[in-house]
């Protein structure tokens, strides 16, 4: 279990004695594991939290898609209404956004919940540990033209090199620190029986892929299947990795998985700095976890 010395400090600095309102951008059973660190964290050093809406899997993030369509507009105003709920009615000493990879060229669901959260909140922005991509999006326009005190968390040393130089010019205070699914234990996760009933290859299969070819010799049997977002819940995907004898994946989440059930696990690089960031920051102690470096 990692200890985020660096996100408590800010956290209890900023946050105080009052309450964090935390929004989850939604996205996979990944961001699942990122959320439940990040509340274990919040609970264990005292910190007070509201989460934007109830439930155990979340997704807080406002529509992207065009509002001529019903169900985004009525999404839309049932967001707006729950912001606004939050803003009149509770005692919200700054917002935090969940970490993971939603600020960047690929997804941003994260950014459109900052957006949103610094036009209706007076209060300071924790963003926790992301990873950054920035050749398409302009994040000095994202930040610029804000007020709130921003505090933004990266979750590699790629990201944060790539956040400092864009931001040179922009006042925002930026940190490093570990990917918050990495403050779990195995015990913390729903495991019903640990097996070795197979091997596992899960390989994305969205626009983040390097198109990943298996080249080593794969103990049958074989389970194939992006569990991150195959499986139908929670449980399911953590007890899928549990009844692996070894895992090969793509999946930041798959293989901080793995290295929570202490599995063997073959990680493979993604469409960008990713999973590399990540495992040089974080993973290279762990004995279990063996690392392809795309040649």
């Amino acid at each position: 279990m990692t200890e985020l010395e660096n996100l408590y400090e800010v956290v209890s600095s900023v946050g105080g004695t009052g309450k964090l309102l935390t929004l989850q951008p939604g996205g996979n059973h990944g961001d699942s594991l990122i959320r439940i660190g990040a509340n274990k964290f919040f609970d264990d050093n005292g910190i007070d939290t509201i989460p934007f809406r109830q439930g155990e899997i979340r997704d807080d993030k406002p529509p992207s898609f065009g509002l001529h369509r019903p169900e985004a507009y009525y999404k839309m105003v049932k967001d707006y209404l729950t912001y606004a709920k939050h803003s009149f009615s509770s005692d919200i000493a700054a917002v935090y956004i969940h970490g993971g990879a939603n600020f960047n060229d690929f997804w941003s669901s994260g950014a459109r919940c900052y957006k949103i959260v610094t036009r209706l909140f007076d209060v300071p922005v924790i963003i926790g540990p992301q990873s950054g991509l920035f050749g398409k999006t302009d994040i000095t326009e994202l930040f610029g033209d804000v007020d709130n005190p921003t505090h933004f968390f990266c979750r590699d040393e790629y990201s944060h090199e790539l956040m400092a130089e864009a931001l040179a010019d922009v006042n925002i205070n930026l940190y490093l620190d570990d990917d918050t699914a990495l403050y779990l234990d195995t015990d913390d996760l729903p495991v019903q029986e640990m097996k070795t009933d197979y091997s596992l290859i899960a390989l994305r299969r969205d626009k983040e892929s390097a198109d990943v070819l298996v080249d080593e010799t794969v103990e049958p049997p074989i389970r194939v299947g992006d569990i991150s977002i195959d499986e139908p819940t929670y449980e399911s995907f953590v007890n899928v990795g549990a009844r692996a004898q070894h895992i090969y994946t793509d999946r930041l989440h798959g293989a901080i998985l793995a290295t929570l059930l202490d599995k063997p696990v073959t990680f493979y690089e993604n469409a960008y700095h990713k999973n590399r960031g990540v495992y040089e920051y974080s993973l290279t102690e762990h004995e279990n976890i063996k690392f392809i470096y795309d040649s």
